[in-house]
């Protein structure tokens, strides 16, 4: 009757399930009110099941916020090369390796702006 009496204790103050019963009705009786207890299990039921709910809704903002963190990071990264292509030392390297190539491009035509 302890036991009983601490579950519907516990679930009255951290899963708001108002206490419906007492162990006295469940022990002392040949027979409890199953509609009673049906009741209080079902209460049981969706308090874990709107748990469940709130869980998986945080598990995915978290994997929205790593993807957005990750995006971050190579923008960073992006910006960090493109300065350093743009960098004045930059082109001077580039030339000899560029130079073999150059017939090449003139095959392709330029953009229209």
């Amino acid at each position: 009757m302890t036991n009983l009496n601490t579950a519907f204790d516990v679930a009255e103050k951290y899963l708001d399930i108002p206490k419906m019963l007492d162990a006295e009705d469940i022990v002392g009786t040949a027979r409890p009110d199953e509609k009673a207890i049906m009741t209080y299990v079902s209460s049981f039921y969706h308090a874990f099941s709107g748990a469940q709910k709130a869980e998986t809704a945080a598990n995915r903002i978290c994997k929205v916020l790593a993807v957005n963190q990750e995006n971050e990071q190579l923008m960073e990264h992006y910006e960090k090369l493109a300065s350093d292509v743009s960098a004045p030392h930059f082109f001077p390297m580039c030339l000899p390796l560029i130079s073999p190539y150059k017939p090449w491009f003139f095959f392709f035509p330029s953009p229209s702006l």
